[in-house]
């Protein structure tokens, strides 16, 4: 299946506004005219309308001190009058075939209803905290100009700052760099939103960001830990799938003080939409990351004292730190990533 061409995404955007009736015109305006630059677009059609369609916008993924480029799925959606008719089942194997083939290693989304993707194998990795500044806290809020800037803290210090506080606290995050904070604060200026940065003194110790053109809500907040206090529990936001499973698991080690050098181990996985990850595999760990060999089914090898059956949607879940096996021995040699933050809307 052909992705469009630049010409031909405008022409989804009538689509996107039938589908997404809630998106403001200045957001559907800011979006049409900067994230469709460097997206992919894949439709469906009857005849010559378009009635179905998705989005795959790429990120530069920072995973275990790597960056890896990822597309997070969004715009996913078919006409009300050619719903259930499996035109969306059609374009998110294609997408999987075509992620495949291109060695990503995995992609993410933000549901509208997560029954809808765990029949393609996707699962919650992340949950988003819901945080404010504490009571009392002795907190100057300087605004931040979204169009014309600061001279006193350009873009990259911005990024910089967010980069160094994501390091801290988590293994999975989108990088940001330049471009990605003009994107923000386009994307925060479309619902006429406000960046305040937040200071204790002479020092940036968080970003609050606002928007919403009818009812304000809370766009990002990222601060130290002593400044700010839980608001409500979080909540699941953000459903991954991995894609290329060898590619994946390179950056899964062995646990500091395991008191393992290596580990091998068989692993079987059940996956039926990217057969390539289908199968038995030979599974070797070490302190600095692990690698896949494909094995016939059923091989006895004298070295694996250990097997591990999952499908695809469980090993996710495990890899991503999400949810931890109970019960098994394996799982205390074997480290997933250590937390995940995602927090992009489109």
């Amino acid at each position: 299946m052909a992705y469009l061409t630049q010409e031909e995404k405008l022409a989804t955007r009538k689509l996107w506004e039938e589908i997404f009736p809630e998106d403001s015109e200045g957001f559907n305006d800011f979006y049409y005219t900067e994230k469709i630059k460097s997206n992919r677009i894949m439709v469906r059609r009857e005849g010559n309308q378009m009635v179905a369609m998705l989005h795959l916008n790429p990120y530069r993924v920072m995973v275990k001190n790597q960056i890896w480029r990822c597309d997070y799925i969004v715009g996913v959606g078919t006409v009300a009058s050619q719903r259930h008719k499996g035109h969306m089942r059609a374009l998110l194997k294609d997408m999987l075939a075509d992620m495949y083939q291109e060695g990503r290693q995995f992609c993410f989304l933000m549901p509208a209803d997560p029954a809808i993707y765990r029949p393609f194998d996707f699962t919650y990795i992340f949950d988003k905290p819901h945080l404010k500044l504490k009571a009392g806290t002795d907190i100057e809020k300087v605004p931040y100009d979204l169009v014309k800037g600061s001279e006193h803290h350009p873009v990259q210090e911005i990024a910089d700052w967010m980069n160094m506080w994501l390091h801290d606290h988590y293994e999975v995050y989108a990088f940001r760099d330049h471009e990605y904070i003009e994107m923000f604060l386009k994307e925060l200026g479309s619902e006429q939103g406000e960046l305040n940065l937040l200071y204790n003194a002479d020092r940036l110790v968080g970003i609050e960001c606002l928007w919403g053109v009818n009812e304000r809500e809370q766009r990002a907040f990222l601060c130290e830990k002593a400044y700010c206090e839980e608001e409500s529990p979080a909540t699941p936001a953000i459903m991954a799938r991995i894609v290329n499973l060898p590619n994946f698991i390179k950056v899964i080690r062995l646990k500091k003080g395991c008191g393992k050098m290596e580990f091998t181990v068989r692993l079987v996985v059940e996956d039926r939409l990217c057969e390539g990850n289908q199968g038995y595999w030979r599974w070797h760990l070490t302190p600095t990351g692990s690698t896949l060999e494909k094995i016939e089914d059923g091989a006895a090898d004298g070295n694996q004292e250990y097997e591990i059956r999952m499908t695809i949607q469980e090993l996710t879940s495990w890899l991503f730190g999400y949810h931890i096996p109970e019960g098994a021995e394996w799982t205390e040699w074997i480290q997933p990533l250590r937390g995940v933050f995602l927090d992009e809307i489109v």
